[in-house]
């Protein structure tokens, strides 16, 4: 007995035919980048709109309408983040160049200061040994950490006044930490961010594969201009 039972609604009818080995797997009708189907889902909102008598038990269409408004604007808010990073970074390798060329200048100042016993005071100002050099941490955390101590060891042991002294350090503890502080928030927002969107994303395509469904149960000749209609294209994205 012949099995009419359709297993999906993107389904290619075979008659009974074995589908050919050659033939390539068609595209899916859902894009897989967050803004495409924001594009997708917003065309197939408005034509849902229009459309009351088809209807999803589980999700009415003003609550789709609420979703991709929602996944809209985190996809906007995630570009906005993500733009941010960049500046920030190099901001961040700018300082950490400046710190670096002033430490270079400090040890000389120590040397000059404390001769065979340098060594011993580079600990006072916050530098430490890594990779074979003495400098200040390379992990920004810890270089925060130590900045005040080269605050206070510079003026102490005289170098207040030098163009590396308590004015570059004091300046820099405070753009430093803002920095730093910034671009721990704008890493977490966007990560943050791209959580929530896989979830909307799960559930804008749960809902579109819901719709084309019913879509095909109520046009089952000319299903497919329908989806086009409402927005669904297998295409490249």
């Amino acid at each position: 007995m012949k099995s009419n039972k359709i297993l999906h609604p993107d389904a290619v009818e075979t008659n009974g035919a074995a589908p050919s080995k050659t033939k390539k797997s068609p595209k899916s009708y859902d894009p897989k980048a967050a803004a495409d189907i924001v594009t997708v889902s917003t065309k197939v909102n408005e034509k849902w709109a229009m459309n009351p008598d088809i209807t999803l038990k589980w999700m009415a269409q003003t609550d789709f309408d609420a979703l991709v408004s929602s996944l809209a604007k985190a996809v906007q808010q995630q570009g906005s983040d993500a733009s941010l990073s960049p500046g920030e970074t190099q901001s961040l390798q700018q300082m950490d160049k400046q710190m670096n060329d002033a430490v270079k200048n400090a040890k000389r100042g120590i040397d000059y200061k404390f001769k065979d016993a340098a060594v011993a005071q580079y600990a006072r100002y916050g530098i430490a040994k890594e990779n074979d050099s003495y400098q200040l941490p390379r992990d920004r955390d810890k270089r925060l950490e130590n900045i005040p101590l080269m605050i206070a060891a510079v003026a102490a042991d005289g170098f207040g006044a030098e163009d590396w002294g308590t004015d570059f350090w004091t300046t820099m503890l405070t753009t430093y930490t803002a920095a730093v502080k910034a671009a721990g928030k704008s890493k977490g927002s966007v990560s943050v961010g791209s959580g929530n969107i896989a979830g909307m994303v799960q559930q804008v395509n749960k809902a579109s594969t819901a719709l084309r469904f019913v879509l095909r149960g109520n046009y089952p000749d000319n299903y497919q201009q329908v989806y086009r209609d409402w927005g669904w294209q297998k295409e490249s994205y």
